[in-house]
């Protein structure tokens, strides 16, 4: 199993919960960078919550086509492909789908990725906003290793 590596960050306003802002920070063991066979980019990335691992927030963030070349490049986020999983106390994880959003980043033949990000997305009309995203990986994983 080869192991992703590295960081992800954001900032996340939730009207859901309290605090409704929040920086969010990936658990350095719930990080995952996939390239499928289709060229296809997929960032999974968790944050336990107060050292539950059935509380958690997530972010996928997930790219049809990516140019593997080192250089900058923007890809819309685009719904189903990208999300945010919000714990909410009493009720429990809910998938908030992206309406909007872009990633900006840079891939290499190494595997290292980095790159800045930000997305809106919505749940039976409730919204959060992601921004300030910030990506920095290395190394990609297997589908089989995906988890949250």
């Amino acid at each position: 199993m080869v192991q992703t590596v590295g960081t992800i960050t954001a900032s996340v306003v939730n009207p859901q919960v309290q605090p409704s802002s929040h920086l969010y920070n990936g658990s350095p063991n719930r990080l995952f960078m996939v390239l499928d066979e289709n060229g296809g980019l997929m960032v999974h990335t968790g944050e336990t919550l107060e050292g539950d691992h059935r509380k958690f927030n997530g972010i996928i963030l997930r790219v049809a086509s990516v140019i593997i070349d080192g250089q900058l490049h923007t890809y819309a986020l685009e719904n189903p492909n990208t999300s945010y999983w919000g714990y909410e106390p009493g009720v429990g994880v809910r998938t908030y789908w992206v309406t909007t959003g872009s990633i900006t980043c840079s891939l290499n033949q190494r595997a290292e990725m980095k790159g800045t990000f930000h997305f809106e997305a919505a749940f039976e009309g409730k919204e959060v906003k992601i921004s300030n995203g910030v990506v920095n990986l290395s190394g990609y994983a297997s589908v089989a290793d995906l988890e949250f």
